[in-house]
């Protein structure tokens, strides 16, 4: 049996970090995304996930934004100031 939760996680200072991959040409790089500091701050089954959202704080259209994009991709990000917030999905088997 698989048990499906979101977690939310806060990083702060997120940024990209490009370097040149692979080999031939020099035209091929990766990107990596780092982060000073990330903890993960709330977890919650997917019918809760826009109570979480409104807990932290986040208005009804950024609420919207983040669940609209979580649904589609099982995925979502938001920034506010230096802190973003990470909606992903956890699969945990029991």
């Amino acid at each position: 049996m698989k048990l499906f939760l979101v977690v939310v996680t806060a990083c702060r200072n997120v940024r990209v970090v490009v370097s040149a991959g692979g080999s031939g040409s020099g035209t091929n790089f990766d990107k990596d995304y780092v982060a000073d500091e990330c903890v993960p701050i709330a977890i919650a089954s997917h019918d809760k996930l826009r109570d979480v959202l409104k807990e932290i704080g986040f208005d009804d259209d950024t609420v919207d934004s983040i669940v609209e994009s979580f649904e589609e991709h099982q995925y979502a990000e938001f920034q506010r100031g230096p802190i973003t917030y990470i909606v992903h999905e956890l699969i945990i088997n029991i």
